[in-house]
């Protein structure tokens, strides 16, 4: 499959499982972990917020990066490659608490698995596009920072 239809099954994978997540469907309550998803709700739109800033004219929808992006590795993608599906994932994990609802939980880590293979599939780009990446994923985590190095 080539990169042309690679980038449009990931976006639209995304783009389903986003939209089921609004469908209100609930099995369950975890009421006492509302302040924390408030928490996490609020940290994810944060982190997601200030890479689209930083990624500005850069940032596309797809994997495949724009033919006039270059690499940034400072602010939050000095800690984090992927600090947008980071701040998705927090968020969605962060509101599955607070409306304590199993089935977003489940759409989370639907998000959270359709994630790990975009990120990979991104960064197999990234490193055929940008000599210094190799050094930036030895140095970065791929969602979360890297601790002990």
């Amino acid at each position: 499959m080539n990169t042309y239809w690679k980038d449009r099954l990931f976006f639209s994978a995304q783009f389903i499982l986003m939209v089921a997540y609004i469908i209100p469907v609930s099995w369950g309550s975890f009421a006492t972990f509302q302040m924390v998803g408030l928490a996490f709700v609020f940290t994810g739109i944060l982190t997601s917020a200030a890479a689209v800033w930083q990624l500005r004219h850069s940032i596309s929808p797809f994997p495949s990066p724009r033919a006039t992006a270059r690499l940034i590795d400072g602010g939050v993608f000095k800690w984090i490659r992927h600090p947008i599906y980071t701040g998705i994932l927090l968020a969605a994990l962060g509101y599955s608490l607070y409306s304590g609802s199993v089935w977003k939980g489940l759409l989370t880590v639907a998000l959270w698995i359709l994630f790990q293979f975009k990120a990979r599939y991104e960064e197999h780009l990234l490193l055929n596009r940008f000599d210094q990446y190799s050094a930036y994923m030895d140095r970065t985590g791929r969602f979360l920072p890297k601790v002990g190095r």
